[in-house]
């Protein structure tokens, strides 16, 4: 369809960084909500 390399290239870029931020801000939200709860299950899989 005559799109150029770099417009793919970029699209993609842009796509990666807002799934990643997405993903990075929602862990962010859920490890402060429930950081105790979470606190609990890693100590019992590590032991």
């Amino acid at each position: 369809m005559g799109v150029p390399t770099g417009v793919w290239i970029s699209a993609a870029i842009i796509a990666i960084l807002l799934t990643w931020m997405t993903i990075w801000v929602t862990n962010k939200a859920y490890s402060r909500r429930w950081e105790d709860h979470g606190m609990e299950n890693e100590q019992k899989n590590k032991q």
